[in-house]
């Protein structure tokens, strides 16, 4: 992995209106609302309207995000949590799994932030290779595909 020449800080995170409308226009309608009750089908057809306003209310907490006591209203800090059934036995309480139910316009403003952090981690190799978590096109089950004939040949003895 290679360091950034210079400053390994990323730059500032500024939202531009285009960027929030771009990311309320996308956001899934069919995910459901979360604690606050704005659901995604509402945003989405608003987004030219809210983007400049939600925008200049992110860039705004973002001016006064210093961890661990960034800004953001409460409201943003609380999910619902809602068990969703695996299947089997519905009377058992094992065949269901939590999902936390966020605010959509808190999964609004974290979306640049995350793609900006992919973005600055992969341009400066800055993540192992190994690593599949949280990476496009990688998941839990591609690195067990991958470790999958090297698992074998150890429990053969042939590595």
């Amino acid at each position: 992995m290679q360091q950034p020449a210079g400053s390994t800080l990323m730059e500032e995170i500024i939202f531009l209106p285009e960027e929030v409308e771009k990311t309320l226009v996308s956001s899934d309608r069919r995910k459901a609302a979360g604690p606050d009750e704005i659901h995604p089908a509402l945003l989405g057809p608003l987004g030219s309207i809210l983007a400049a306003p939600l925008a200049r209310l992110f860039n705004l907490s973002m001016a006064t995000a210093t961890l661990p006591t960034a800004t953001l209203p409460q409201d943003w800090k609380v999910a619902t949590v809602a068990p969703i059934h695996k299947g089997g036995d519905r009377e058992l309480a094992t065949n269901y799994r939590p999902v936390s139910l966020l605010s959509v316009v808190l999964k609004v403003m974290e979306r640049p932030i995350r793609d900006k952090m992919a973005r600055y981690l992969t341009q400066y190799d800055l993540l192992a290779k190994p690593q599949h978590g949280f990476r496009q096109g990688r998941s839990c089950l591609t690195i067990r595909f991958r470790s999958h004939p090297t698992q074998m040949a150890q429990l053969r003895g042939t590595c």
